[in-house]
């Protein structure tokens, strides 16, 4: 079992990966696909509106997931929307249809239904201190994955995205036939197959939905503000500021799991690592604070702070077993993921036009206070878990 973990993990790291290299390369080429569909709107309108498309489908992926519970039978389904998002990709390199475009978009956008997957997996197979590290190394792949697309986006080309359609469907069918054969072996009060009752009257579900929308909503809108705020403020600096943002939030994904899981082996109580998040988020808003009383001064090193909170990241996907109990963590899952992910939308709608018409320094005013307020969402789960 434990070589079959590791294969499991490696390869739900590659695949996110490799999913999620469209997220920042058409975002990096909006200039080409623009030239393709020829709309009638100006350059940035168009960017904005494939950005939300994008954002669109995140939470939309997490309906699908609970409403059609890809988690019963999560070979056959991580392979089958693998595969549709991975057709979607050199389509939109082509297509010259504006609206077709934008529906594209928003199916890649559906590629975030892999952290509840990795989540749910995981924790059918494995003890709380087991799939932390595993469940981490595979979400990771995710940042991993942006910051590649990144890099990749000088190299763009039908023939390359053919390649990347065929390296995704590739790793989707060996992760997916693997799952499968460890769905097989796993104990069968570890299978869920029934299904359970939602928990939308859990006021877990709602903590944990606020706190997702921490990293779902604030952290990736930043993605997008951040550049409009040094476009504005100093343009020369938004190369070496992004590639700090995309790295940093990979790495800190990675750290924050295995902190946690040395936490755990000393502590052996799953409330502890639940002090992660709680002092990431306080040197996040000290990121925002300095970006706040100082400009672009210290801008690295305030980005370096405010991606602390991804650290985060692992354990809020390792945790829900342990607070939604056996019958119900499954739909739990998908479902405080939906609430989280509506921030994809909801936050940079409100923060974008938010920044023209008032100005930046409110908008980071907004990021500051948000993580605080994650930060004490979690001490109330804490409680929760000392009480189970």
């Amino acid at each position: 079992m434990k070589t079959k973990v590791i294969t499991l993990t490696i390869l739900g790291f590659i695949l996110a990966s490799l999913l999620f290299i469209s997220l920042s390369i058409f975002t990096l080429s909006v200039g080409d696909l623009y030239a393709h569909a020829h709309p009638a709107m100006s350059i940035n309108d168009f960017s904005y509106l494939i950005t939300i498309a994008y954002f669109v489908g995140m939470p939309l992926g997490k309906v699908i997931g609970r409403v059609f519970g890809m988690h019963r039978y999560p070979s056959v389904s991580v392979f089958l929307l693998v595969a549709f998002i991975a057709i979607t990709i050199p389509i939109t390199f082509l297509t010259s249809n504006f609206y077709l475009l934008i529906f594209l978009r928003v199916v890649q956008g559906t590629s975030t239904f892999l952290m509840e997957i990795f989540s749910i997996e995981y924790s059918k197979i494995l003890d709380f201190e087991k799939r932390i590290i595993p469940s981490t190394i595979s979400i990771g792949g995710i940042p991993s994955g942006v910051a590649l697309g990144s890099f990749l986006v000088q190299y763009i080309s039908l023939k390359n995205l053919l390649l990347l359609d065929i390296a995704i469907i590739s790793v989707g069918i060996l992760f997916s036939l693997l799952l499968n054969n460890m769905n097989n072996d796993a104990p069968a009060e570890l299978s869920i197959k029934k299904k359970a009752r939602h928990n939308f009257k859990n006021p877990l579900t709602w903590f944990m939905g606020l706190i997702w929308m921490s990293i779902a909503g604030f952290n990736l809108s930043l993605a997008v503000i951040l550049p409009l705020y040094l476009e504005h403020e100093d343009p020369k600096l938004i190369i070496s500021a992004m590639n700090i943002f995309g790295y940093s939030a990979a790495i800190f994904t990675f750290v924050g799991g295995l902190i946690a899981y040395l936490i755990y082996e000393r502590i052996k109580r799953q409330s502890a690592v639940i002090l992660i998040p709680v002092i990431s988020y306080i040197f996040t808003a000290i990121g925002f604070l300095v970006i706040i009383l100082y400009g672009t001064l210290y801008i690295q090193s305030a980005i370096l702070l405010v991606n602390i909170e991804a650290m985060c990241i692992g354990i809020i996907y390792t945790v829900p077993k342990e607070l939604f109990g056996e019958a119900n963590y499954a739909n739990a899952t998908w479902e405080f993921s939906f609430i989280g992910s509506t921030g994809h939308i909801i936050v940079p709608l409100i923060l974008i036009p938010l920044s023209y018409s008032y100005g930046f320094r409110y908008v980071f005013m907004i990021y500051a206070v948000y993580p605080v307020i994650a930060s004490l969402l979690f001490l109330r789960i804490r409680s929760y878990t000392y009480k189970g």
